[in-house]
């Protein structure tokens, strides 16, 4: 699996892909074509949260790396996709540019150091 973060340290471009369609197949599908991440969204898409361990399974088995667009900023909107095996999480709808930010920063970095606790063994927090 790629590691986007030290792609765009070192300056690299990233290619993805943005889902809007439940299903595990269709995932794995967008996530073979080659792109480094495949985005899906929870706040427009046909997604729903119980979809998203088979989709970010089905993602990781092709090498890309799942992430997940979340309804909200709010704490159980960024804390569960992570719990179900995103790699990371876009949240939309802020009142400022920095609260996304700050939420997502808080929830979403190893569990026991800031205000999350330990997700299921999908988490990539699990692996910590």
């Amino acid at each position: 699996m790629k590691d986007l973060r030290q792609h765009w340290a070192e300056g690299r471009p990233t290619h993805g892909l943005w889902s809007l369609l439940p299903g595990a197949v269709t995932a794995e599908v967008l996530a073979r074509t080659g792109a480094d991440h495949v985005v899906v969204d929870l706040q427009h898409g046909a997604v729903g949260e119980a979809d998203l361990p088979g989709i970010t399974a089905a993602i990781r088995a092709a090498a890309a790396v799942p992430l997940v667009r979340t309804r909200s900023s709010s704490f159980p909107d960024v804390g569960r996709p992570l719990d179900l095996g995103a790699h990371g999480v876009m949240s939309p709808t802020s009142a400022t540019p920095s609260t996304p930010a700050r939420w997502s920063t808080r929830r979403g970095t190893h569990p026991t150091a800031l205000a999350r606790s330990a997700g299921s063994w999908a988490a990539p927090t699990s692996h910590w």
